[in-house]
């Protein structure tokens, strides 16, 4: 399987803009672990959540990690298909993709719903912001934490407890935000009971750049493919493989017969389409002929 990839001693991953040259933006790069370094560290470094850079290195064990290591930052990435204006979401790669500035996209890490609170798909626009949000426990998380034997007041003002962090933006659809955390581990996981979260650094940023009336679309698509300068790319966020099921997302052979069909794959080509899905890296790869 081809990566394209460039060495780099400082990450540069997300922390600044991409310009839009096509579907493809980024670059996945290469760094070198430090003594003392983390999962942590270096998903804070790069703004990247540490499920998609533990992901991106399934043979790295990140809880005994050594100096010198070589590890792949996903910073490569294909862009959402349609069109590029205001806020696209895609939940199956739990990234958000900020296209408010024209030519350029800001690409943030983010945590979905759980799976009994999935994230709405659909089309949305901002309708409220607030800096420094009150959090009005809905009743659905009250009832279910009572269920476990806590008790939670019926609202959390600004503040360390606040799940809702220092910055959060209403949806048209009333019950949904996007917002901060007082927790980051939950960037980049189905963490949240329905709403999208961001890092800190990250939220504050686009809240400054999203003005009210901002569209916000909403989608769910594991499998994103492209043509790209006389090649076809690949990048696969599929859901966690079982031992039943490896491709355990609904419909994905109509998907992949659809792929098939539309790009007129060669045997070669599917057989690597089946490989990089198999592998599920949510790196970008080439299809080779």
């Amino acid at each position: 399987m081809i990566i394209l990839l460039f060495f780099f001693s400082t990450i540069f991953a997300f922390t600044s803009p991409l310009n839009i040259d096509g579907p493809v933006a980024g670059s996945t790069q290469l760094i070198t672990s430090t003594f003392n370094d983390s999962l942590e560290a270096i998903s804070y470094r790069a703004q990247i959540a540490p499920a998609a850079i533990k992901r991106a290195n399934p043979a790295i064990d990140f809880d005994n990690l050594e100096p010198n290591q070589l590890i792949i930052i996903p910073s490569h990435i294909i862009l959402p298909s349609g069109t590029r204006t205001g806020i696209v979401i895609n939940i199956a790669e739990r990234r958000l993709f900020d296209f408010t500035e024209p030519g350029k996209v800001y690409v943030y890490s983010v945590g979905v719903g759980r799976e009994n609170w999935p994230t709405l798909t659909g089309n949305f626009t901002i309708t409220h912001k607030k800096h420094l949000p009150v959090w009005n426990v809905p009743r659905s998380v009250y009832l279910e934490e009572e269920s476990k034997g806590n008790i939670l007041p019926k609202s959390i003002p600004p503040g360390k407890d606040n799940p809702l962090g220092e910055y959060s933006m209403r949806l048209s659809h009333s019950s949904y935000l996007i917002h901060g955390t007082n927790d980051p581990t939950g960037i980049g996981m189905p963490s949240t009971s329905g709403c999208i979260s961001l890092f800190p650094d990250d939220i504050e940023q686009l809240f400054q750049r999203a003005p009210i009336g901002t569209k916000v679309e909403i989608v769910n698509k594991p499998i994103k493919i492209t043509h790209h300068k006389n090649t076809i790319w690949v990048e696969s966020h599929l859901k966690e493989k079982t031992e039943n099921n490896p491709f355990p997302n609904e419909k994905i052979d109509a998907i992949i017969s659809q792929l098939q069909d539309k790009y007129r794959l060669t045997e070669v080509q599917m057989q690597n389409l089946l490989d990089i899905l198999n592998e599920n890296t949510g790196l970008v790869h080439p299809l080779n002929s």
